[in-house]
Order: structure tokens, then sequence, then C-alpha cells
């Protein structure tokens, strides 16, 4: 009896300790947790198309990331990494590149003009929170920026509370179409 006794002891001891522990893993599993850094993978195509400018239908020699002009808003948190990737396809006729300003790589390497039928892949860690520009930084690069190869990036905070929550966002970003995109001396004119 006295070995029955020991026995139901040990297991009601068991049946504690294991109380014990659901009960503490849940305390853990309710706690805030950090947030965890994501990986994305953001693909842009250098395309060399004619874009509607107004209502009359005039079109514009543009190139444009992903057919937009600007190109697309990328966003990121803080301590993202971002795998990219920009594919400049054979049926264009200019060199293209990509120059992130919130990326912290070397740029001679990851920002080189990316001829036609090739592209370039790099990766960088979105170390500072902000909104950033990013444009194609082949030479010119002002005609490159003219013909609409620009955008943004928003880096978020890592920690959300930083700043309140807002009930609406808008991304604005300034540009120009100048009448003759090929005349680059006028660009730095500014005419």
């Amino acid at each position: 009896m006295h070995e029955q006794t020991r026995s139901n002891n040990h297991g009601r001891d068991r049946c504690k300790v294991a109380a014990l522990l659901g009960m503490t893993l849940g305390m853990v599993a309710s706690m805030a947790m950090p947030v965890q850094a994501k990986t994305h993978d953001i693909q842009m195509t250098a395309v060399e198309t004619d874009i509607v400018i107004d209502g009359g239908g005039e079109k514009y020699a543009a190139w444009t990331f992903n057919k937009q002009f600007p190109g697309p808003v990328v966003r990121v948190t803080e301590g993202d990494t971002v795998n990219f990737t920009l594919t400049n396809p054979s049926t264009n006729k200019n060199p293209h590149a990509m120059d992130f300003h919130a990326a912290e790589v070397d740029f001679l390497k990851n920002y080189r003009a990316v001829n036609t039928g090739e592209s370039i892949s790099f990766t960088f860690t979105a170390k500072k929170p902000g909104v950033f520009f990013y444009h194609c930084g082949a030479p010119p690069m002002i005609q490159h920026v003219a013909r609409g190869m620009f955008g943004a990036i928003i880096v978020d905070p890592k920690d959300a509370k930083v700043w309140p929550k807002a009930d609406r966002e808008y991304v604005l970003v300034q540009s120009e179409f100048f009448k003759n995109p090929n005349d680059v001396q006028a660009m730095f004119d500014r005419k």
C-alpha cells in the first residue's frame, strides 16, 4: 500500500508540473512578441512605352518600372530584407538600373546599368525608417527620371507605436513632363 501511495503522489506531481508548464507557456504565448523581420521579393521590369498624359490623348515616350509612371510604391518595415530583381527586356532600346536610396549596398556593383535582355538582383536590409526616393541610375540619369523611372520606398519603423495610426495615407511624388525628353541639355537647363 505504501508503494501505491507513492505512485499516486508521483502521478499527481506530474500533473501539477504539466499544468504549471501549460500555464507558463500560455502566459508566454499571450505576451506581445516583438515584430519579426520579413523578406520581400520585389521584382520590377523596365518598360519603354508611350503613356497617355492628358484627357486629349497626348502621348509621352516614357521609360517606366512595371509600366507605371511614377513606379510602384514599395513598403517594408525597418529590419526587413529586400530581395530585388530588375529585368530589362530585349524589346527595350536602352540600359536601365535601380538606385534605392533606402539601401546601403555597393552602388558600383548593384546600381550598374543593365543592358537589354539582362537582369540584376541584389539584397539589402532596410536599416533606417523613412520615405526614400528610388530611381533609375543609368546615364544620363536625368533623362531616365524625366521619362518616369522613379518612385518611393517607405520603410516603416520597427516600433509601430512611434507614430499615431493615420486615418488615411497618401504618397505624393513630384515630377514634370519635358517637351522633348531626348534633349538632355534642356533638362539640365530646366527648360
